[in-house]
This record gives C-alpha cells, structure tokens and sequence, in this order.
C-alpha cells in the first residue's frame, strides 16, 4: 500500500503541475487576447476620429467645375451675409467666418452641445446615406437672391410657430427680408429665407444676433430658425429658464 502511495505522489504533483501551468497559459491567452482587442478598438476609434475630422474639415474649392458658384461669383449683399465652402461632403452656404448660423444649444449634464446650421448641395433624406467623399462634385450651379416686401416677408415668416425661444418678424427691427435660392447639380432647389435686422437683438439667451432665418431642403423647416450671430456669443452657457424652453409656448 505504501508503495502505491509513493507512486501516486510524483504523478499527483506532474497534475497539479500541468493545471497550474495549463491556467497560467490560458490567463496569459485572455490577456493578450484582451490588449489585443483594446488595441483594435483604439485603432477603429482612431480611424473614425480621423474620417471625421476630414468630413468637417475645409478643403480648397480652387478644384470645383466651372458651373459651381462660389464666393468671389456672389453678389456684394449676399457676401455679407453668407458664404460658400467646399468640404469631402460637397459645397455647403452657411455663415461667414466669425459668424454662426445657431440653430440651439443643449446641456448635457456639463456638456453644452451647439447645433450649427449650413445649407448643402448634397440633398439627401437619411444622413446615414450621405456620402461623404464626393468633394467638388456636389455644388451650386445657382445662387441668387430676391429682397421681399415687407408684407411678402410677414407671410412667409407668420409659418413659424409662435414660441418664446423664436425670433419673432413682427416685433423686431426687421430691416430686410430676402429669399435666397441656390439649385445643385441635379436641379434640385433650395432655399434660405433671412430677416435681416436694422441693430442686434438679444434673445432670451442674453445672446445677440444681426439677423435669423430657415431653411427649405426642399420642404420648409419653420419651426428650426436660425440666428447669425457672432461666434463669440455662442461660448458661454444658455441662460434660459427652463421652463420657458419648451418650443410652442405662447408669447
């Protein structure tokens, strides 16, 4: 018996020995197997991050067709209120530089998230579709402009709903209200109404802002006006209460 047991030791201990070994090996595998895929993730989250950037990035539009319009084609009014630059994503109109098209800003927790507004050549109806290679080959081939009557600009601005987070046309010192129409490639139309102001206001915000307006992609988006404003005005937080946020509430 003894000499059974004397046996059993050395081939109990070569065991133990082997899980031993076997678990450190697989420890090891699932770390190598997990510093791997954080690698491979950091390095998607890069590429993605780069891809972004160059989606939000100017590029040169010396390269664009002879048929799309650009900034130095514009008349001098419209130079002083909006410009034309070139992105992979195709041409856009959107405010000069300085100036913000402001749409809204949101809190999220610390986070103040600015919505910029641009109207683009590339008229799609799902963003998740938009291709953000094309550069040059989405563009303006018109753009043109038309001032209104003053009843004519009430008209078309009574269409916003009546909120206090809005800039109302009939009680500001509305200067100047235009209609700009710029047609892509494919003839497809577009349209920027603005309502030009003859001194800045000042918004619930405490923010001031020259003149507002909204886009028509084709179809008029009323209750999305925009303020151009200067960029500056932009960096601090919103003031609002929020109990005067809610979009729709009766002046």
């Amino acid at each position: 018996m003894k000499k059974i047991v004397l046996l059993l030791i050395p081939i109990v201990i070569v065991v133990l020995l082997w899980n031993q070994l076997s678990s450190s090996d697989a420890d090891t595998s699932k770390v190598a197997s997990y510093e791997q895929a954080k690698k491979s993730t950091q390095a998607a989250a890069a590429t993605k991050a780069a891809k972004l950037r160059a989606r939000i990035a100017p590029i040169d539009c010396a390269g664009a067709p002879d048929a799309a319009v650009l900034n130095d084609e514009l008349p001098e009014v419209l130079q002083r209120i909006l410009s034309i630059d070139c992105y992979q994503n195709g041409h856009r109109i959107q405010s000069l530089k300085g100036e913000a098209w402001l749409l809204r800003i949101e809190a999220q927790g610390p986070v103040i998230l600015p919505f910029f507004y641009a109207l683009k050549a590339q008229v799609v109806d799902d963003l998740a579709e938009e291709n953000y290679t094309v550069s040059h080959d989405v563009h303006f081939t018109v753009v043109e402009h038309k001032v209104l009557g003053r009843d004519e600009g009430l008209a078309v601005f009574a269409n916003v709903p009546d909120s206090v987070v809005l800039p109302n046309a009939k009680t500001l010192p509305v200067e100047t209200f235009m209609e700009v129409k710029a047609i892509n490639q494919d003839e497809v139309e577009s349209r920027l109404y603005i309502a030009l102001l003859s001194e800045p206001a000042k918004g619930i915000d405490q923010r001031f802002f020259r003149a507002f307006g909204f886009g028509c992609k084709p179809d008029c988006d009323y209750g999305n006006l925009f303020k151009i404003m200067q960029f500056d005005e932009i960096t601090t937080p919103s003031t609002i209460p929020p109990h005067e946020l809610k979009v729709g509430e009766q002046k």
